[in-house]
């Protein structure tokens, strides 16, 4: 039985399932283990706040990339992945800017409908939080096209780390919603660069013939 589950772990996407499980499970951890610390820091109605913050974030960048990220895995040629990735940075600036334009328009609407106006003045930030967390859907993809598992485990627990040591540290000196969302956008940061530091994403030319030929060719994806 022992040497049958041996066996089953030894199966690449098995193995390559539980790296990623276990840095995911271990991030989770630690973030439980901080819970009741920065709970006692921060107040009810800041995670509240924070949560409606996160979740327009996390709305918009659901289709920031218009799932062409979720492509990048596929192809076998190198020049189709990059283009695939450009593809992604694209999508992501302009519907980062587009709810930059929405935000500064309609921040007092917004902000009223959503019973939010305590935090309206940092409904600014939504788009640069947009823009961060894509690029972290888009390096992912690529590291995990890389198969470099164990880099996307370590950067995804060391930035719950830098989250929580900057929440529990900075809080006590200061805790309110926007060293929440700092703290947060820091820690997003670092996973940006961090992934984007071990991937091999050289993008130095493009062609606009091939770009239009690549959406075609993947132009199904948005669509899902």
């Amino acid at each position: 039985m022992i040497l049958k589950l041996k066996n089953i772990f030894q199966i690449p996407i098995v193995k390559y399932i539980t790296i990623l499980a276990s840095g995911t499970l271990l991030a989770q951890v630690i973030s439980l283990l901080a819970s009741p610390i920065i709970t006692r820091i921060f107040s009810p109605d800041i995670f509240g706040y924070f949560g409606i913050f996160m979740s327009i974030v996390s709305i918009v960048s659901s289709f920031s990339t218009l799932t062409f990220s979720q492509a990048i895995v596929i192809p076998k040629q190198d020049i189709i992945f990059r283009y695939l990735v450009l593809i992604s940075y694209i999508s992501v600036l302009i519907v980062s800017i587009l709810s930059l334009i929405i935000l500064y328009f309609f921040n007092d609407f917004i902000a009223v409908k959503l019973n939010a106006l305590a935090i309206k003045d940092y409904f600014i930030l939504i788009p640069l939080f947009i823009l961060i967390g894509s690029f972290i859907q888009i390096y992912e993809q690529v590291l995990i096209r890389e198969k470099k598992f164990k880099t996307i485990s370590k950067i995804t627990v060391n930035s719950v780390i830098i989250m929580n040591g900057l929440q529990i540290i900075i809080g006590f000196l200061k805790p309110t919603i926007l060293v929440f969302i700092l703290t947060t956008f820091i820690s997003k940061l670092y996973n940006v660069f961090a992934m984007y530091r071990v991937s091999k994403v050289n993008i130095y030319s493009f062609s606009l013939l091939k770009i239009k030929y690549t959406v075609c060719k993947y132009k199904g994806f948005p669509y899902f």
